[in-house]
């Protein structure tokens, strides 16, 4: 299930106008591996002395320099509902 969530979840970010630049050259294969590893940590229980807000910085500091703000994390935040919505994900599990 993971692998499909992801999977769905990246085909509608590269989709997506507003958000398709900040995949360009970007090996998505590679992309979607520390995605779905992430996403283990994060389901599961995050390892002591991660700090996760530095982890996120850190990991998309190119990112930030291209402009990545807000309106592009509300937009990744709703492409993730979608996922999980496509997937039949029940809503209380989308809404913790």
């Amino acid at each position: 299930a993971l692998h499909a969530a992801v999977d769905e979840f990246y085909d509608r970010l590269v989709e997506d106008e507003s958000l398709a630049e900040f995949f360009e050259g970007v090996t998505m294969e590679n992309l979607k591996e520390h995605q779905r590893k992430f996403m283990r940590m994060a389901f599961t229980k995050i390892p002591e002395g991660i700090n996760v807000v530095e982890f996120m910085h850190s990991k998309h500091e190119r990112l930030f320099l291209m402009g990545l703000d807000e309106t592009h994390f509300d937009a990744v935040a709703g492409h993730f509902v979608g996922t999980l919505n496509a997937l039949g994900v029940a809503q209380r599990e989308i809404d913790e």
